[in-house]
């Protein structure tokens, strides 16, 4: 069983019990990605340079038997070496002799942003199907020509937005479209890790060509698709970003984003602090708090009377949501989700065009802070 903490399931605290409210996800994954995922074929794919979070892929995809691993490359052969040990598969000496092997399906690439582009081109002129991790890419521009080639090759570009995936979140869409927040005041989420306290000059993420966003490209993202994906299209932007020195990414950025209904959201981020991930929105039935997208401890908060209501209100109440979880099973079904698209001739839940859009939401934040001004964006 797993223990407390343990993050394949919600994230618990010592001494605190979740017997109030436990919600399980609705349709997880659609019956189509199920069924063209796990009960055809496995696809043969093949990854790119593996680090930490490549290895994590490699992980979620061993725990689905709509995938199969085939092969990697890597510029380190002996991370190419560790690699074939632990999960099987080949070890290709060039990234062109992969690609030209008939027997690869698929390529997934947890690679640095500035890579994106040119690997996930290369992949879908060799006739595969690609994965690739957010953000899509560096630029507009080259997320628009990774769109305009997987539409003109036929073949499935997904990317690694798995927020959506969470059983946390897509229970959330549920509780909002049944009226069980109410009318949806406001959002504000606070996302942000201490990855600049750590980071050594020679950190490929130091440069702002290769990582311009920041935060926001490396975190900013997956909340962003969130939002779209419970709210709809943002419509208008603006905000504040902060870079240490000239020439660096954003270390930190508050964003203020605008969606149909009035429904107006808040995301700050920053590289300097305690690891947050906490989205909390407010309604007029209560106010309820996500950790890690429903990973980690989450509280609803029912709307009390006046009179309590101005000494804090009725205490939060812990609440439970089922998996898939973020780090873990999320990644499965996500990975899952980009098999089923391949099998059943569909499009990915978070596809090129999907993943674009935040990136247009990160660049427009950016606009906003040089400017002053606000950015519509549809």
């Amino acid at each position: 069983m797993p223990s407390p903490g343990d993050p394949r399931k919600p994230g618990v605290a010592a001494g605190v019990a979740f017997s109030l409210h436990h919600y399980k996800p609705l349709a997880v994954r659609p019956p189509e990605a199920r069924d063209g995922a796990m009960e055809s074929t496995p696809v043969r794919y093949a990854i790119v340079s593996p680090g930490r979070w490549g290895r994590k892929l490699l992980d979620a995809a061993a725990d689905s038997s709509a995938l199969e691993f085939a092969g990697v490359f890597s510029r380190r052969p002996e991370n190419a070496g560790e690699i074939t040990a632990r999960y099987g598969g080949r070890a290709f000496p060039t990234y062109e002799a992969l690609l030209a092997d008939p027997q690869i399906e698929a390529v997934v690439l947890p690679t640095p942003h500035f890579l994106h582009h040119p690997q996930t081109l290369a992949a879908l002129r060799a006739g595969k199907h690609v994965f690739v991790e957010k953000p899509i890419a560096s630029t507009i521009a080259e997320a628009e020509e990774m769109l305009r080639i997987s539409e003109e090759t036929g073949r499935v570009l997904a990317v690694g937005h798995q927020g959506r995936h969470t059983g946390g979140i897509r229970r959330v869409k549920a509780m909002i479209a049944a009226g069980e927040l109410g009318e949806i005041a406001t959002v504000v989420i606070v996302q942000g890790f201490p990855h600049a306290l750590f980071r050594t000059g020679d950190d490929w993420r130091t440069g702002a060509t290769a990582v311009p966003g920041g935060q926001l490209d490396e975190l900013g993202v997956h909340y962003f698709d969130v939002l779209q994906f419970l709210f709809g299209p943002a419509r208008r932007v603006t905000g504040f970003v902060h870079a240490p020195e000239p020439g660096a990414p954003p270390a930190s950025a508050t964003a203020a984003l605008e969606f149909d209904r009035g429904i107006n959201a808040s995301y700050t981020t920053y590289s300097t602090s305690v690891g947050r991930s906490r989205m909390c929105i407010f309604g007029s039935r209560g106010a309820l708090e996500l950790n890690r997208m429903g990973q980690d401890a989450c509280t609803w908060q029912p709307i009390s009377d006046m009179d309590k209501a101005r000494l804090g209100g009725n205490p939060p109440e812990p609440i439970q949501f089922e998996g898939p979880y973020l780090v873990t099973t999320a990644l499965t079904a996500e990975l899952e989700d980009f098999a089923g698209s391949i099998r059943g001739g569909r499009k990915p839940q978070v596809g090129a065009e999907e993943s674009l859009s935040t990136l247009r939401i990160c660049r427009a934040v950016m606009e906003a802070s040089a400017t002053g001004r606000t950015i519509r964006l549809c």
